[in-house]
């Protein structure tokens, strides 16, 4: 479950992950807990994408 919380958040607004975990499953954790999960994540990806180069911009061409 801490993986599904994890990963709908990044994806959408923690309202609009919980909204629809509720939907869904007929549960949703407390706001506390989605930015406990999310804060718990964090800490973890840092080192990752601190080491990754960065991303490129793309470029927007003029007609």
């Amino acid at each position: 479950m801490v993986t599904l919380v994890a990963r709908l958040t990044a994806l959408m607004a923690f309202a609009a992950s919980r909204e629809l975990m509720k939907s869904l499953l007929a549960w949703a954790p407390s706001s506390r807990s989605v930015l406990r999960i999310v804060d718990a994540v964090g800490r973890q990806a840092r080192p990752f994408l601190e080491q990754a180069p960065p991303a490129r911009r793309k470029t927007v061409r003029s007609s």
